[in-house]
């Protein structure tokens, strides 16, 4: 593993866990390779708690989660027109990681199906153990910049930008259930856009 690093210039983006109950903070680990000229994700987060007081925090050991891979960044969403591509960030944990309970949950940017797609986590907080994930995907839209919300009645929100070569960037929602453990999202819904003919932000 440490030959297969060789080289790469590591970069990490630490979002903070939204939690009543401790302060963690999640990150994705992404290494910025010099000779291809971006960005590789190498399928893990790393986890840490916050202690100490205000004055001198102390922060715990790392710990690993492992994750599937995906592919490198930085990504590009598409849009109408000869305009150039969105940036679209890169593999980091994308808005902040949200604590309910014993778990957390975390999104990223991602590919599928030859376009942007969303990632989704959910985590064990006390072990760190990666319990289950998947993807929001779009037949016609890139998906990027995600975030999630959480509530007690195991219902999960995550919030993403879409566009695509004919359609501007607007807000985009998917609404996921949980159910003995295993959570699903619908398709992801959108509000409304400028059409490719129109100047000017979406009504």
């Amino acid at each position: 593993m440490r030959d297969a690093l060789a080289g790469l210039h590591e970069g990490r983006a630490a979002e903070r866990c939204v939690s009543f109950a401790e302060l963690r903070e999640i990150v994705g680990v992404d290494r910025y390779d010099a000779e291809a000229g971006r960005y590789a994700f190498f399928g893990f987060l790393q986890s840490t708690e916050i202690g100490g007081s205000i004055g001198s925090p102390v922060l715990a050991p790392l710990t690993s989660i492992e994750v599937p891979a995906t592919e490198p960044s930085p990504f590009l969403a598409a849009q109408p027109g000869p305009k150039a591509d969105i940036y679209a960030g890169s593999v980091t944990i994308s808005g902040n990681a949200v604590q309910l309970g014993g778990s957390i949950w975390a999104t990223q940017t991602t590919t599928g199906d030859d376009r942007l797609a969303v990632r989704w986590y959910a985590i064990d907080a006390a072990t760190d153990i990666l319990l289950q994930s998947g993807e929001v995907t779009d037949p016609t839209l890139d998906l990027y910049f995600p975030s999630i919300a959480v509530n007690e009645f195991d219902q999960v929100v995550i919030g993403m930008n879409g566009s695509s070569e004919t359609d501007y960037v607007g807000a985009c929602a998917a609404v996921g259930e949980t159910v003995g453990g295993v959570t699903s999202f619908g398709d992801p819904c959108s509000s409304r856009r400028a059409s490719p003919t129109t100047s000017g932000p979406s009504p």
